[in-house]
């Protein structure tokens, strides 16, 4: 025992003369607390991006491109044939099919499952159309034949595809019709083709909307004509018995041509929604459920109950609301723990990728730029002089927002408002290597970026950006962090060799990956109390700032998909789309005490303390009680007692060693240093006459050292 007592004196009065391996002995295993967090409530939403209908067999892609199946009776409950990552549905004669970027499906309904037709490894499917039953897969330069497997090279590059047609637009802005032998028919021009918002077609006839008015081509007369319609029309949903369905301000239309009248369907907020081969919709409400309406008995029925159809990105809390920013560009609105509405921007915004928020107002960084929404009116715009430029991550510091995109490096704004003028764009790229930044981070005022040539480093007051150099051989970089305060290093995250950090600014780099049973990281987060990282399988682990390894926090839980930590609360995404609320505090280093402690003390009398510490600590961690005069630091005090446990009684005497005068008294932690809050105090120490030498009392599992001092605490 008195080697191990020596050891630690010597440890703590000489850090310097620390090792890996000495302090890898001493600090041990990090001691796990399971992760226990709070659940909050995440919309039921079914968000559609399209659907077909074949006999009683109805197919729904989500908006997170994921294809379900389901049966319709009185509810549509879905079946166990998910398939993920899938672009596009089809529906002809021959059957139901589905693609990815490579891959053809068709639905076999005896076996009740998706049958592969065929992959294209080196080519990427755009769309399918059909012509006399010969379905024909659409790529940029051209199309292939299932029924021959020719393929035919398009005479411009293939820029949109006409759902239910052998039609196709290029990029000279022509309208083409592909024919029975493969050729590609010119129509005629469109040179509005790049601006439609929507387009369909009917036979002969090609309708597509532009600036809210519809208009309808003849590809036999070749004729471009206005169909007016009584109200304005926002979306173009189908044909069904010669009525023309679209979305207008109040809901579902229907308008027949022949005789020029309308007639209201739905009068309700409806959203994407997908007229059905049966003259049935299907179509999401205000809240993102998904509901069938079956139009001859005007029967609501739900689908799909229980399934989020969305990815989230970041959920920001302002007072009693809560937003929910999802990967797919919606938006949802959470008041007083409900869910109350959603709006869809993904037109506007296309994917997004981060937010803050700035009072009232939210910044999205999007892939058609920087969006600004309005949380009090709805309102939104993207930034003019980014519109088009991908953004992809967002800090605000310093009352100025700051922003990497894919091409054009890092922008500062000045937050503007929705009603206010459009903020000047400021371009702060001196020194950067390259134009294409992909992660942005603000730590203490000053600002990291990644790029595919390394890091980067800046202060908010400064204008060029300063290379941590060698940090480019780290490749897929994921995460970045800094607590200079706790921690003097730079920390990178990677998917391929887990945490390094640097302790000299780019010099020399070490691999920080003890701990860590799956060292692909794919997202990292900083708070004061250490690190968070989460690893491509879905686990969470935790790093304290003056810790060893990494410990893994998430035992016998679901895994999760993403993390984002907002004000000391740790934000986790589950594979079900349900956001656990970890506080983070409960994984920072702490010590609780209870003592009574009187003003004056004879030699001899006894201290009682009870403590407890809480959060993640080393085995080698020591509660210290201390004792120094009023005018000496701690740095030189005597130990009293001190033991090793997580949670124990103390009692000790005062030694008639201790000269009578004024000391203060105080209640450590040694492995990390935390110090209880009220386990301070100042005493009196008399001596009691006649001057007896009282013994030492040790208290059940308590260690009595030697005096010995304690110079390495703080």
């Amino acid at each position: 025992m008195r080697i191990l007592y020596t050891k630690l004196n010597e440890l703590i009065t000489n850090p310097g003369t620390w090792s890996f391996m000495t302090l890898f002995f001493l600090y041990g295993l990090l001691t796990a607390k399971e992760l226990k967090t709070q659940q909050l409530t995440t919309p039921q939403s079914f968000l559609l991006k399209e659907a077909e209908l074949q006999d009683n067999k109805l197919f729904v892609l989500g908006k997170n491109n994921n294809l379900y199946s389901f049966n319709i009776h009185e509810k549509a409950i879905a079946e166990k044939n998910e398939k993920h990552n899938i672009k596009g549905l089809f529906k002809d004669s021959t059957g139901v099919y589905a693609w990815n970027d490579h891959e053809l499906y068709i639905y076999n309904m005896k076996l009740n499952d998706w049958k592969l037709i065929r992959s294209f490894n080196e080519r990427y499917i755009k769309g399918i159309v059909s012509v006399n039953n010969d379905v024909k897969v659409i790529f940029y330069d051209g199309l292939l034949s299932i029924m021959n497997h020719t393929f035919r090279k398009s005479p411009y590059p293939i820029m949109e595809t006409i759902s239910g047609s052998s039609y196709i637009i290029c990029t000279n802005k022509f309208l083409y019709r592909i024919n029975n032998e493969n050729v590609f028919v010119k129509i005629t021009r469109m040179d509005s083709a790049a601006f439609m918002k929507d387009i369909f077609s009917l036979n002969d006839h090609i309708f597509y909307l532009i600036n809210n008015n519809l208009k309808v081509v003849d590809t036999e007369l070749l004729t471009t004509t206005g169909l007016i319609l009584p109200d304005s029309v926002t979306n173009i949903i189908g044909f069904y018995k010669q009525h023309l369905f679209y979305k207008n301000s109040k809901g579902i239309a229907a308008f027949n041509p022949l005789n020029k009248e309308t007639s209201q369907i739905l009068s309700s907020d409806v959203f994407n929604v997908q007229l059905l081969d049966n003259g049935n919709l299907l179509y999401n409400d205000a809240a993102g459920k998904c509901l069938y309406y079956q139009s001859a008995s005007q029967i609501t029925i739900k689908v799909g109950e229980g399934i989020k159809s969305y990815r989230i990105i970041d959920l920001l809390e302002d007072k009693n609301q809560s937003t929910i920013i999802t990967s797919e560009g919606f938006i949802f609105y959470q008041k007083n723990k409900s869910i109350e509405s959603f709006i869809d921007l993904h037109a506007v915004s296309g994917k997004m990728y981060g937010a803050v928020q700035n009072n009232s107002e939210l910044y999205v960084a999007c892939e058609m730029g920087l969006l600004t929404f309005s949380l009090n009116t709805s309102e939104y715009y993207l930034n003019k002089e980014l519109k088009g430029i991908e953004c992809n991550s967002i800090v605000l510091a310093d009352k100025y927002l700051y922003i990497s995109s894919s091409m054009n490096g890092v922008f500062k704004i000045k937050p503007g408002t929705i009603s206010g003028r459009e903020p000047k764009v400021c371009a702060i790229n001196e020194g950067l290597l390259v134009s294409s930044t992909y992660l942005i981070k603000n730590y203490g005022g000053v600002l990291y970026t990644v790029s595919n040539s390394g890091i980067y480093r800046k202060s908010t007051k400064g204008d060029k950006w300063i290379e941590y150099h060698g940090s480019g051989f780290i490749k897929r970089i994921t995460g970045v962090a800094h607590f200079k305060k706790h921690c003097d290093a730079l920390l990178i995250a990677s998917v391929e060799r887990g945490v390094m950090k640097t302790n000299d600014e780019g010099k020399t780099y070490e691999s920080m990956n003890l701990g860590l049973i799956d060292s692909s990281i794919i997202s990292m987060e900083a708070d004061s109390s250490g690190f968070y990282v989460l690893t491509k399988s879905g686990d969470i682990y935790f790093h304290p700032h003056d810790g060893i390894e990494w410990t893994k926090i998430n035992k016998g839980m679901n895994i999760f998909n993403s993390v984002f930590l907002h004000s000391g609360l740790l934000y986790l995404v589950d594979a079900d789309n349900n956001i656990n609320l970890l506080e983070t505090d409960d994984f920072k280093p702490g010590m609780h005490s209870d003592w009574d402690i009187k003003p004056t003390y004879f030699h001899g009398d006894k201290i009682r303390i009870t403590y407890r510490f809480t959060g993640l600590t080393g085995k080698s961690n020591h509660a210290v009680l201390q004792i120094a005069s009023i005018n000496e630091s701690f740095n030189k005090a005597s130990v009293l007692v001190h033991s090793n446990l997580r949670e124990a009684s103390m009692e000790c005497a005062i030694p008639d060693t201790l000269a009578p005068g004024i000391y203060q008294i105080r209640l450590v932690g040694t492995d990390p240093f935390v110090r209880s809050v009220n386990a301070v105090a100042t005493i009196e120490v008399k001596q009691k006459l006649p001057a007896l030498v009282p013994p030492i009392i040790k208290a059940e599992n308590v260690v009595i050292p030697e005096i010995i001092q304690v110079a390495g605490i703080k």
